[in-house]
């Protein structure tokens, strides 16, 4: 189900992060599942079946990007970052970076498998 009210935000995105960039980034993890859309705490947030499973937030440096349970993730090329009690887990992908779209959808998928077990 794609979410208007995240197609709105990516529209209107102009600072921090250009809106090409945060649609792209949007797109792979929009591949990785039929995830339910909303805006929730004035960033895109992604849910399968009642559980959260991805939250993108755009600061002024990076982008980052959580998966909730993140730490139930393989993750071979070491992009997750994050070690507390909760298990979210998040890549960070800064400004003068490139965004790893493939690993972003992987991941995305792989999060949507746990959240539909």
């Amino acid at each position: 189900m794609t979410g208007a009210d995240v197609d709105r935000y990516l529209a209107e995105a102009t600072h921090p992060w250009p809106a090409e960039v945060l649609t792209s980034t949007v797109t792979a993890i929009r591949a990785g599942g039929p995830f339910r859309e909303a805006i929730k705490w004035s960033h895109p947030y992604f849910s399968l079946n009642g559980h959260a499973v991805v939250k993108l937030y755009a600061a002024q440096e990076w982008i980052n990007i959580f998966y909730y349970r993140g730490a139930e993730l393989e993750d071979p090329d070491g992009l997750l970052q994050g070690d507390g009690p909760s298990g979210m887990r998040r890549m960070r992908i800064h400004r003068d970076a490139g965004i790893p779209l493939h690993q972003i959808q992987n991941l995305s998928r792989a999060a949507a498998d746990l959240a539909s077990t």
